[in-house]
């Protein structure tokens, strides 16, 4: 009987212990999509309300719900075909790499513009991770790959410079 009762307890720890451990996947969408650009661009909820982003810079504005576990991501000056159809994301988790893959439906026009995307990311537990945009456009330009720590940073901004259209039009 005292075997029986202390390979229950053993039983009962393991399953408690890998109940501790399971983390169910960050999972997330598009939620808004700007006009293209000329229109008011948007800021995340919860940032610090500010000018609108330079036009030769491509940023990432992030905030961090802990409560809920969402994770807001402002990809300001994301560069699409002036037609693009739908624009759509893939975001996948690799590990502590949290990947957001933009796509355009076409390319119907013979234009690109600049656009403001929010995506909000679900399951995302207090942890360091790796972001990493994949951009159509961006070809050998600085990539938007960037480390947060969201036990620190609840909120925060990476940008890069891009100097090739369609950013940087309105440079003089």
């Amino acid at each position: 009987m005292k075997t029986q009762f202390l390979l229950f307890i053993s039983i009962l720890l393991i399953t408690l212990a890998s109940c501790e451990t399971l983390k169910y996947p960050v999972s997330g969408e598009l939620s808004q999509i700007s006009e293209c650009k000329g229109s008011e661009a948007f800021n995340v909820k919860g940032a610090v309300p500010r000018a609108p982003i330079d036009d030769s810079l491509s940023c990432i504005q992030y905030f961090y719900d802990e409560k809920e576990e969402t994770l807001m991501l402002t990809h300001n000056n994301a560069g699409f075909n002036c037609c693009p159809g739908a624009i759509t994301c893939i975001i996948t988790q690799k590990n502590d790499t949290l990947e957001i893959k933009e796509q355009e439906e076409s390319a119907s026009c013979n234009c690109n513009c600049l656009y403001d995307l929010i995506y909000t990311l679900n399951n995302v537990p207090r942890e360091k991770y790796v972001i990493k945009f994949i951009e159509p456009y961006t070809g050998n330009m600085d990539k938007l790959i960037f480390n947060i720590d969201l036990s620190e940073l609840k909120e925060g901004e990476f940008c890069v410079t891009r100097k090739q259209y369609p950013w940087n039009v309105f440079q003089e």
